[in-house]
């Protein structure tokens, strides 16, 4: 192996959560309440079988409903669940789509792990699976929890980013957070179509955006040019979302994003962003 063996990364022991054996979907069920308003927790495992230091979180949104959905993955007894992961977005292209996250969280043994949602559209529904997997001897241990950045409740959308209406050059910043509530081992992301006219759902093109930190004016770019695309009005940047980045962000930090177009079917159109804090 290139550069000796790694401390960081050795998983094994996969375990699947919300897996359904048999015919339909083969994913947990997970309904929203009333538009913009967390439904109720469906149980995707009742005891966890061994510790978990990485979890893959996986969501499919079928065609019908709103633009997107926001998922929580929870832990505890039955009526007394703690969301420690909060508003996964996954959107919804006219199509059935999947999106999937990995990134490391710790959960014991012997844990009943849950889901919930909400989207824009009242009683939407979503497939949710997670698989959680131990660590071997090097592994480094999971996080406690992951924070939502951007996220808007209202709307059950990210942050709006508006590219620039000239070709090859960045628009200005929207910011995610003023100030982060607490240190970040690194971060994740997912991308939404938002609504109207000049939604980036609508046109064709490829797009990027910069992940900047710092005062408005001064922000300093420490995630350049990530790039996603809309061949056949289908949004995607990996699985509409952004890899695990283990880039540490320091409590207090404020946060901004910007993007660009490539063609001129994209000047002045519009994306959602969320990001995601690992802690």
């Amino acid at each position: 192996m290139p550069g000796g063996y790694t401390d960081a990364w050795e998983l094994c022991n996969g375990t699947a959560m919300g897996a359904l054996a048999g015919g339909g979907t083969t994913s947990q069920t997970i309904t929203a309440g009333s538009a913009n308003v967390k439904g109720s927790w469906a149980q995707l495992i009742a005891s966890t079988a061994s510790d978990v230091c990485w979890v893959a979180v996986n969501i499919v949104y079928p065609a019908a409903g709103g633009l997107s959905m926001a998922v929580d993955i929870g832990i505890g007894s039955a009526g007394n669940e703690v969301a420690i992961i909060n508003n996964i977005i996954a959107s919804n292209f006219n199509v059935p789509n999947a999106e999937n996250f990995s990134f490391p969280l710790s959960i014991p043994a012997g844990t009943r792990v849950s889901a919930r949602c909400q989207s824009g559209t009242g009683s939407d529904a979503c497939y949710v699976s997670v698989t959680g997997f131990d660590g071997g001897f090097r592994q480094a241990e999971g996080a406690a929890g992951v924070d939502s950045i951007g996220f808007v409740s209202a709307s059950t959308l990210g942050t709006l980013i508006t590219v620039a209406a000239t070709l090859g050059v960045k628009g200005s910043y929207s910011q995610l957070s003023a100030s982060t509530p607490r240190d970040y081992i690194g971060y994740f992301g997912s991308l939404d179509p938002q609504s109207g006219g000049n939604s980036i759902l609508g046109h064709w093109g490829v797009n990027d955006f910069d992940i900047s930190i710092g005062a408005a004016g001064s922000e300093v770019v420490i995630d350049p040019d990530i790039s996603f695309g809309n061949p056949n009005n289908f949004m995607f940047v990996g699985l509409t979302g952004i890899p695990f980045r283990p880039i540490p962000i320091p409590a207090g930090t404020r946060i901004a994003a910007r993007g660009q177009c490539s063609d001129s079917s994209t000047v002045n159109t519009t994306f959602g962003l969320t990001l995601y804090g690992v802690y």
